[in-house]
């Protein structure tokens, strides 16, 4: 069977809305009794769900054998209701749009090509705390003469510490320790002659830095052996390096464990639906969102003793004036070990141009237990115990959310720029072995009220061509610019997000073309080009002509009542336009037109019923995508950008949404290792030697089909199921295959 097959056998599409269990019965559903498809391709309804129900888990048998029929009657749901609904254990990423049960792999067996052993590294804007490096460095290379702790002789500052800033050096506050490397002397005893013998000489000091792996039997988790001593043969053999004779001291700098790391939860538990069961506890068996999360020690056990954080990137605060529904959310899993571990939050922000210490502070509605906050330095929490994230059981996945705006309501902190969150974990010396705290999905986000936008057309608090007090229309006859300078080299494509409300059809659009600066423009929002058809509103596949679609393909349109109007695209949309090879370059233009006719000035619907205050085009931003759709830069119009056609005055910049934020962590930026080995255990690669021949051997240069991690130099961006896939040829190769005649 194929690939295809088999996923589409091991998964069918379920339409379904999730209930408590309560409220539904465990009911066995098989499809129709037989098929005759007479050859030709047949589409069947595989399984209907009743309203209340809960799916638990699905699975499809493919025989020639005669199939039972339903045993149940054929109770229907209406799609809308499974907004009312959990996903949980479910997916949408298979069939757009559509729930699909996500495969335990109790029934099914499916190969994703993962087997080989490969490790998921955090992207390097997320920080593990504490610092696991054992940082070793001289205060001073030319050392102190005299030195105080050196007999009067020169000697050396060796300051180590951990770098908990992370600034790539040790502050004051980061030493731990200092030890002291000396000079020492020497009397010259049966020399070489460079030194009488009698007389007193001082040796140089020679250090040697050895690096020491994990697992070394001095230091588990890796680290640094100094060696120092000082050297005499320049007075005897002339061997200037350090023999085992001269040597004065060992000194090892021991790295510490890092406690957090990126995981797709591939750790060989026993899988039940979103659950799986390991040695110590019960933990997820997929990502909250997405295929990456991050976690505690993730496959393994969170030991006792330990105290760990997460540091997110630095973010920006919005100022007061700006902060409409200013919050941060995120979705997280935790199992502790009851009163002996918990996990909370903390913060800090920039405070007379330096980070201030962390504070503690809670979600909504508080945190549900509280631990000893005995031997923890937390600074903010409340008196008594410590309210945090706990439970002896596991929690599942939960959403939190947090009022951003409780954290800066003094107005004084109005100059506060930038903010840092961290997730905090720790357990007693006393805690049992715990799965400990999974994170996934952080979005930081404010609504704002004033984002610089272009907008085209009328606007009742600005410039209209026609003002009726309560809405405005666009003026008649104009053919108009917007033009901004672009990079579009290696650009596949584009995403904008705009607002239209235009009559539409044939009359009044709007196009988003690009120039190589040459002045020959090319339409690529269009059907129709530039070079064909010189009117943009009469050009097929204009914007909004007929319908526009958005970026997901579906058409983009203002709902009221039971009315549709394809005129108005309901608010900001998305919209994804290709780029032509020949148009990736360096230098480029991009703008938008708009054309209007001599007759209507509005797009339905229009006058009062509009729920909007104004019509015509509103740009608000961009983002340049690769041929792998990640997204290379995002881009806002500026205030300067040139505008020119009929009249000027319809294009204006308008503050619409100030202070507007929305930052999602969701951990889909880390990276795979590349993988052990190149091929599956049980594939046969083969290759036809001729027409005739039977299929030889393959080596590096015939078929050379390998496992490998998706490269963001070539080929796709991710892989299907990750972290790897099945490719052939390298970079740089032109065949895809080898076949002599």
């Amino acid at each position: 069977m194929s690939y295809n097959r088999r996923r589409l056998a091991g998964a069918l599409v379920l339409l379904m809305i999730l209930a408590p269990v309560t409220t539904a019965a465990t009911t066995s559903w098989a499809g129709p009794s037989s098929v005759d498809t007479s050859g030709s391709s047949t589409t069947l309804t595989g399984f209907r769900a009743p309203g209340n129900s809960t799916v638990l888990d699905g699975w499809a048998h493919l025989t020639d054998s005669p199939m039972a029929a339903s045993l149940v009657p054929a109770d229907t749901m209406d799609i809308h209701v499974i907004e009312n609904g959990t996903m949980s254990g479910t997916t949408t990423d298979h069939v757009n749009g559509k729930l699909t049960l996500i495969d335990d792999g109790t029934l099914n067996d499916l190969n994703n090509l993962d087997a080989s052993s490969y490790s998921i590294d955090l992207n390097s804007q997320y920080v593990p705390g504490p610092a696991p490096t054992h940082m070793a460095t001289l205060e001073s290379n030319v050392g102190y003469t005299p030195h105080p702790s050196c007999n009067g002789l020169k000697g050396y500052n060796l300051t180590s510490g951990f770098d908990e800033g992370g600034n790539g050096y040790l502050d004051s506050q980061e030493v731990l320790q200092v030890d002291y490397l000396c000079v020492t002397n020497h009397t010259v005893q049966g020399g070489n002659g460079r030194a009488a013998n009698g007389s007193v000489v001082n040796g140089s000091l020679i250090y040697n830095i050895i690096s020491l792996p994990v697992g070394n039997a001095s230091c588990d988790e890796g680290g640094k052996l100094w060696i120092y001593g000082n050297d005499y043969g320049n007075f005897y053999d002339g061997d200037t390096t350090l023999n085992s004779t001269e040597i004065d001291g060992y000194l090892y700098f021991c790295n510490r464990p890092v406690y957090w790391a990126a995981t797709n939860f591939d750790f060989n538990g026993t899988i039940s639906g979103t659950e799986q069961t390991m040695s110590y506890g019960i933990v997820p068996s997929s990502a909250s969102e997405g295929t990456v999360s991050v976690g505690t020690l993730p496959g393994s056990a969170l030991p006792a003793g330990v105290d760990a954080w997460l540091n997110v990137p630095a973010m920006t605060v919005p100022s007061n004036n700006t902060r409409t529904n200013y919050s941060l959310s995120f979705d997280h899993w935790y199992h502790l070990d009851g009163a002996e571990g918990g996990a909370w939050l903390e913060y800090r922000y920039i405070s007379s141009g330096s980070w201030t210490d962390w504070f503690w502070f809670a979600p909504d509605g508080g945190y549900p237990s509280s631990i000893s906050g005995d031997g923890i330095v937390v600074n903010g929490a409340p008196s008594g115990n410590l309210p945090v994230f706990t439970s002896s059981q596991h929690s599942g996945w939960q959403t939190e959310t947090v009022n951003m705006t409780s954290l800066f309501s003094d107005a004084s902190n109005t100059n506060t720029q930038s903010l840092q969150l961290r997730f905090r974990v720790s357990t007693s010396n006393d805690s049992d072995p715990t799965p400990g705290w999974f994170i996934d999905n952080i979005n930081y986000h404010n609504d704002g009220n004033g984002q610089g936008v272009w907008h085209h057309g009328c606007d009742v608090n600005g410039y209209s061509a026609s003002n009726y007090n309560t809405y405005c229309y666009y003026a008649n006859n104009q053919l108009n610019y917007l033009t901004v300078p672009i990079d579009l080299y290696g650009v596949s494509g584009i995403q904008f997000d705009l607002h239209w409300d235009l009559e539409g059809s044939g009359w009044d659009n709007a196009c988003i073309e690009i120039s190589n600066g040459n002045n020959q423009w090319v339409d690529i929002s269009s059907t129709g080009t530039s070079s064909t058809v010189t009117q943009c509103r009469s050009r097929s596949g204009a914007i909004p002509g007929y319908g526009y679609n958005d970026a997901d393909g579906n058409q983009a349109a203002l709902t009221i009542g039971s009315s549709t109007y394809t005129d108005d695209s309901g608010g900001m949309v998305t919209i994804f336009n290709s780029v032509p090879a020949t148009n990736q370059l360096n230098n480029s233009q991009l703008r938008f037109v708009v054309q209007t006719d001599s007759s209507v000035q509005y797009g339905s619907p229009g006058q009062t019923t509009d729920p909007d205050d104004r019509e015509g085009l509103t740009v608000y931003s961009y983002r340049t995508m690769d041929s792998s759709n990640v997204t290379l830069g995002s881009f806002t119009i500026p205030r300067n950008a040139t505008t020119s056609g009929t009249s000027t005055a319809e294009w204006q910049y308008l503050t619409l949404n100030s202070g507007y934020i929305d930052e999602l962590y969701g951990f889909e930026d880390s990276q795979v290792s590349a993988p052990l080995s190149t091929s599956e255990p049980g594939f046969t690669k083969t290759y036809r030697a001729s027409s005739t021949s039977n299929p030889g051997t393959c080596t590096s240069e015939r078929c050379d089909w390998q496992i490998s991690a998706p490269s963001s130099a070539y080929g796709p961006a991710t892989a299907s199921s990750f972290p790897y896939m099945y490719k052939i040829g390298e970079s740089g190769y032109t065949n895809s295959f080898y076949e002599s005649s």
